[in-house]
Formats: structure tokens, C-alpha cells, sequence
């Protein structure tokens, strides 16, 4: 695969390699540029086996230095049952490289509708800038229905509508401009696509964002 350079050539290689567990589950994804043996980046995958088998933890690993791949992100998944309900993620106090000793802060909580596996109702998502657990901001997201359960619109905190979510007679659910996830920085478990402006009853520009096994999305340039 070629990917496009900051000069705006084409000349640059890009390969995803993949681990798989015997349940089925990625466990590890390598990013490699350019031909090279030591990949630019991976991510690795953890899963809650008393969850159904559920994403539970996602481990983004940086750019090779100094001898290893820093990690840059750790997040953590929370369930009630099969409901995701809480996203972390490890922050280093000073700064730093994150590793297995950092303390946790919320990304964002998540409220459903009873039963074995309840329609979202809301998300409050923190927003972290600095070294500490006290988020900069924090915004709350409500979710609207159709009749049969499918997810019409996210609305702000005021009322007003967010994103906007279209469905296809047969193809299912199209592609606007950017995902929800994306927008808010979510744990990206959404499946479908949002748009962000609706004009005379259409969408104006579209791309996809999709959701597999356990939650995990397309992230990173890859995952």
C-alpha cells in the first residue's frame, strides 16, 4: 500500500500485520513504513472473558526509540453486563512515557437502557489536556431513536443536534463526514457514521468509520 508524504509523493509503503488469538480476536496489529523489519508502531488488544469475550483493554504503542516502541495511549473498557459504560485511560503524572504503573482517568461514562444489552441513552466525555485527572472539559451527548431502534440523532447538552445519523433502504448505514467517535473522542465502539450538517435534507460530504469485533475500529492509520 502506498501512502501519500507531507511532500505530496506517493512513494512511501505502507503493511499492517496482524496477530490472532484462538477465539478469533486480533491481539496485536504491526504498522510497517517503507520495507523496514522493525514496525513504525503497533497496538495491541486485551479482552474481558467474563464479558462475552469483549474488548477490555487497547495498548498503542509509538514510533521505535531508544531501543523500544513508548506507548502513547492505554485505555481500559468498563461493562455492565454487555454495556460498555467506561472508558480510561492511563496518563503519566510528569509527562512522560505511560507504562503498567500510571494511575487511571476518566475519558468518558455511558448510560443505557435496562436489560441484557440496553440502548444508549447517554455519553459524558472528558476532555484531558494536562498531566492529571481533572478533565478540561467535559461535554454530555443524548441519543435519539427511530420506531425500530435505530439511532436518528445525537443531541448537545442544549438540546441542539450534534450529529446526524442516515440509513440506506438496502445498504445499511451510509458514510457522512466524520465519524461520532472521532468528533468526541469516544472509545470509537459506534457502529455506523455520523454527519455534522444536514442541507436541504441531505448530507454534504461523506466517509466511513466502522466498528468489528469487540468494539475495536479503524484508528491509527489502521486501527
Amino acid at each position: 500500500m502506498q501512502v501519500k508524504k507531507a511532500s505530496g509523493t506517493w512513494d512511501e509503503k505502507l503493511r499492517w500485520e496482524y496477530d490472532w488469538n484462538p477465539r478469533d480476536q486480533m491481539e496485536r496489529a504491526d504498522k510497517f513504513i517503507n520495507g523496514l523489519g522493525i514496525p513504525e508502531g503497533y497496538v495491541e488488544y486485551r479482552y474481558c472473558l467474563s464479558c462475552d469475550g469483549a474488548l477490555s483493554e487497547r495498548i498503542e504503542h509509538g514510533a521505535y526509540s531508544g531501543g523500544s516502541h513508548p506507548i502513547v495511549s492505554w485505555q481500559r473498557y468498563e461493562y455492565h453486563g454487555l454495556d460498555l459504560v467506561r472508558v480510561d485511560e492511563r496518563y503519566d503524572t510528569s509527562g512522560g512515557t505511560i507504562d503498567s504503573g500510571d494511575p487511571w482517568r476518566t475519558l468518558e461514562v455511558s448510560t443505557h437502557r435496562p436489560g441484557a444489552i440496553g440502548s444508549l441513552l447517554g455519553k459524558r466525555v472528558y476532555t484531558h489536556t494536562n498531566n492529571d485527572a481533572t478533565p478540561d472539559t467535559t461535554e454530555d451527548f443524548y441519543y435519539t431513536y427511530d420506531p425500530v431502534g435505530n439511532v436518528v440523532s445525537v443531541l448537545d447538552d442544549s438540546g441542539n443536534e450534534a450529529y446526524h445519523f442516515t440509513q440506506e433502504a438496502f445498504l445499511g448505514m451510509n458514510s457522512p463526514s466524520m465519524s461520532l467517535a472521532a468528533a468526541i473522542g469516544t472509545a470509537r465502539r459506534v457502529i455506523g457514521s455520523w454527519s455534522t450538517k444536514r442541507e436541504n435534507g441531505r448530507m454534504i460530504s461523506r466517509a466511513s468509520t466502522t466498528s468489528g469485533r469487540g468494539g475495536m475500529t479503524r484508528r491509527w492509520g489502521g486501527l
